[in-house]
Order: C-alpha cells, then sequence, then structure tokens
C-alpha cells in the first residue's frame, strides 16, 4: 500500500514488516471473528455489516479478511441500493476497488471463510520514523512498467489502499465514505462529539434542560460532529442531531408528562428487582454478565412489543428519520450480549434503534431487529464515551455518574480517563445538588420531568461560560 501511494520503495519483506508493526503498536482497534458453522454466525455477519457500516459513517475504514484473495482489504465505503461494501483488496497492490456484497462478507474466501474485520478505534504515539530508518537501505529496485503490474511492481492506478500510517507520522488520508461518489476522497473531521448517557423519563427532561440553557447562553450542542446517545441520551442525541430546539422539546415534554404510565408501570417486580440488583453491584459490565441480565430480561412479563414501540413512537410525536448528522445509538443483544452501536447506513429504522436503547431489561420488553432481540446500550456503560476516540473535544452529559450511582461514576471516569491519556479534551457535565434533589431516585417518574428539566435549563446557564472557549475551539 505504501508503495503503491508513492511513500517508499521498500522491498515487500520489509514493508510488509514495518507496516505491521506499526499497526500493532500505532492503531488501538477493535477485533470482531467468528468462525463458521457455529449457531451465531449467520447473526455475526449480519452485524458485522450493520458494525462497518456505522464505522464508515464515523470517518473510519475497516480492515475485512477475505478480499480479492487470502489477504486483508480495506473497507472505505458502501451502497446500500447495491448491497455491497466497497473494498480495496490489499492483496494484489494496484488492484482496483472490489464490491463485497453483503450476503458474502464472511464466506468471500472458500479456503478460509473466517469473519474477521478490526475497527480502529484511535492512533497512539509510535515513531514509525525511528523504526523505518533502523532498517537496512532496501535493495535497487526497478522502477515498475507501464505493461507490468505484477506482485512484485507495483503500481499507482487505481489504488484505494488509504493508511492510518505513512512515513513522518501523517494522520489518516481521506478516503471516500459515501459510495454515491467514491472516486472522491472526503476529508472526515473529528473535532468535537457529544455524548449523552442514560438516565430514564427524568434524565430526559434534565439532558434537554442542559442543552437549552447553554443554547440560551450561546453554546450550541447540535453542531457537535458526532452524537452518541446511550438509552434516554439516545432520545436527546437524535433531537439535537436532528436540529430540534431543545426548548421546545423540553416544553412537550412537560405538556406531555412523559412515557404513558402503561409503559412504565412493572409488570414483573421480582425479576426487575434480580435484574437491578445483579446490574448496579457488578464491578464489570462484561458480555457474559450481559447476556445474563439479557435472558432475564426476555423472560420477564412485560407490556408487549408492539405496545412499547407504539408508547414510544407516540412520545417522540411520531416516526423519526436518521438526521445526516453522524449520530451513533448503542445497544446490547440480549442473546449474547454483545454491544452494538448504529448510525444511519445500519438499515434499522431510528425509532426501532431509540426504543431498543431504551429498553431497560425487565421494565421494557427486548426489541426485535432482524433474527435477535437488543435491550439497552447502558448494559456497557451509561455513556459509552469511549466511542469517542479520536476526537478532539468531547463533552460528556452523564445523569447517572454521581456519587449515588457509584458504576456509573466508575466507569465514565475510566472513559474520560483514556480519552484524555490519548490528547482529548473533555468535559463531563453532572447533576449538582440542586439538579440531584430535582431528579429524584426514580428515574421513570413522570412528574419529576418538570422539576428535572427546570434543573437543566439553570445548569446548562451555568455551564455555559466554561464550555463556550471549549466548545467553540
Amino acid at each position: 500500500m505504501l508503495n503503491a501511494a508513492g511513500l517508499s520503495d521498500l522491498d515487500y519483506t520489509r514493508l510488509m514488516g514495518i507496516t505491521g508493526i506499526a499497526f500493532h503498536h500505532g492503531v488501538l482497534s477493535e477485533v470482531h471473528m467468528a468462525l463458521p458453522g457455529t449457531p451465531t454466525y449467520d447473526a455475526a455477519c449480519r452485524r458485522a455489516i450493520s458494525n462497518i457500516k456505522a464505522a464508515i459513517d464515523r470517518g473510519v475504514g475497516v480492515v475485512l479478511w477475505g478480499v480479492v484473495t487470502g489477504e486483508f482489504g480495506v473497507v472505505y465505503g458502501y451502497d446500500d441500493a447495491a448491497g455491497v461494501l466497497l473494498v480495496s483488496g490489499c492483496g494484489d497492490v494496484g488492484a482496483g476497488s472490489e464490491p463485497v456484497p453483503y450476503a458474502q462478507v464472511g464466506r468471500t474466501f472458500p479456503e478460509a471463510p473466517i469473519l474477521h474485520y478490526q475497527i480502529p478505534l484511535e492512533r497512539v504515539a509510535f515513531d514509525l520514523d525511528a523504526t523505518w530508518n533502523s532498517w537496512p537501505p532496501p535493495p535497487a529496485r526497478k522502477p515498475p512498467s507501464a505493461s507490468s503490474t505484477s506482485r512484485n511492481e507495483p503500481t499507482k492506478r487505481g489504488s484505494r489502499c488509504y493508511l492510518a500510517f505513512a512515513r513522518g507520522g501523517a494522520d489518516m488520508l481521506p478516503y471516500p465514505h459515501r459510495a454515491s461518489h467514491p472516486e472522491k476522497g472526503v476529508v472526515i473531521v473529528k473535532r468535537k462529539a457529544l455524548v449523552l448517557g442514560g438516565g430514564g423519563t427524568v434524565g430526559i427532561a434534565w439532558e434537554a434542560g442542559i442543552a437549552a440553557g447553554l443554547l440560551e447562553s450561546g453554546v450550541n450542542l447540535s453542531d457537535a460532529d458526532l452524537l452518541i446517545g446511550t438509552s434516554a441520551g439516545s432520545v436527546v442525541a437524535t433531537l439535537l442531531a436532528s436540529g430540534v430546539d431543545p426548548r421546545q422539546f423540553l416544553a412537550l415534554q412537560l405538556a406531555a408528562g412523559g412515557a404513558p404510565p402503561a409503559a412504565i408501570t412493572p409488570a414483573d417486580t421480582a425479576t426487575l428487582q434480580a435484574i437491578h440488583a445483579k446490574w448496579t453491584n457488578a464491578d464489570e459490565l462484561n458480555a457474559e454478565l450481559r447476556q445474563e441480565i439479557g435472558a432475564l430480561a426476555l423472560a420477564a412479563r412485560t407490556i408487549t412489543e408492539t405496545e412499547w414501540i407504539a408508547n414510544f413512537v407516540q412520545n417522540l410525536g411520531g416516526e423519526v428519520v436518521w438526521p445526516e448528522r453522524p449520530l451513533l445509538v448503542t445497544a446490547v443483544d440480549a442473546f449474547t450480549g454483545a454491544f452494538v452501536t448504529w448510525a444511519k447506513g445500519a438499515g434499522v429504522p431510528l425509532h426501532l434503534a431509540m426504543a431498543a436503547s431504551c429498553t431497560v431489561p425487565g421494565l421494557f420488553p427486548p426489541i426485535t431487529i432482524g433474527d435477535t432481540r437488543y435491550v439497552d446500550g447502558g448494559l456497557r456503560s451509561g455513556t459509552n464515551a469511549d466511542l469517542a476516540a479520536g476526537y478532539e473535544t468531547v463533552v460528556v452529559v452523564a445523569p447517572l455518574a454521581t456519587a449515588a450511582h457509584p458504576l456509573g461514576q466508575r466507569l465514565v471516569g475510566r472513559e474520560i480517563a483514556q480519552l484524555q491519556a490519548r490528547g482529548t479534551a473533555t468535559e463531563l457535565l453532572l447533576p449538582d445538588d440542586g439538579a440531584i434533589a430535582a431528579l429524584g431516585d426514580n428515574m421513570m417518574d413522570a412528574g419529576r420531568i418538570g422539576p428535572a428539566g427546570e434543573a437543566g435549563v439553570r445548569q446548562g446557564r451555568a455551564y455555559a461560560g466554561q464550555l463556550a472557549e471549549l466548545w467553540a475551539g
């Protein structure tokens, strides 16, 4: 890839070795693997498409196994109309883009039909120049001729293998992230991200109040380059990403009084209490625990899924569509405990993604999407702020990360520390004492919407001074 881009003249042995070192040490990535023949393989392949498209929408290319030949490739775009991923085959330098049908993901290389893909999360410090210069000079190479494009004589023609690293420590090169114009490089700006955490009906009002108070004071959270919503935060994130004035939404919330009572009356108190105990007393919300809670949620007696979705949509004022501004909604697979994120290109209706993210296990029914069912994204973290890795500025709004919620406090603290360690400027907005009193203990108490919203507006105005420069810069 480096040779094809004209950035090196190394022989292939050295080139493969040094780029392997760079990727291993210089890129923090999320690795997904699955083996054919297992009961969940088909679901894993479908989930892979969703995860890959969500990464592309965030401006991140994905490394995928089994492209063109028995090699890895780089997914740089997708085309939902054609049902394909747009992939550069890195096994044959100079090869043009290779569309991979969605149905063939995990099945493109018959000799090794394994599902393996890596989603880069963050670039970390790595002195590539020092490593590069420690190698002996490469042997003289004959320039490639126009008629010779063998594996040992690369050409620049048609190359779409873009790298996160190049000699001199360059940042990720532009790559196409929209299939409609795959030939046009698009620079993705990753400047500021807004993270909105879970907090129930009352938390929605407080978060909307925060956004409203800030907007009144000249700080517009809606202009984030990425919005990440978990559980209740997915509602506010969607509204802000869609350009809805949070002051108007807050007024509607006050008029509606929150979700209809039938949707929030526990029908299975014993199961709900068992889930709450497992959730709040956990040291870590790992996949095994999420699967245990998911199993309890699947067995719990609740209102029907149809009723829950209808109530949810009614409270939103109707069905919603994915906004153009990048938005991530989080959820957890109730059967496997796997954490998932959905974005505009995932093929999931936004109201279902939001309902799934807001499905408190044991209180609401898991939401069916595809061939599985999903529950609250807060089962991994109340904020999932680590999804904002790579952004220069991250503002996290977290109703449930105070001292009264030690697990949430610990998880968001760790996520922010990870972001700061990579050079990200962060600001964590928490309820103050007055807001904590307004929110109360029951985050589903519609009677608390008014006080919570007012407390949010007050805090938003107060936060504006310290956020103005950070958010504008």
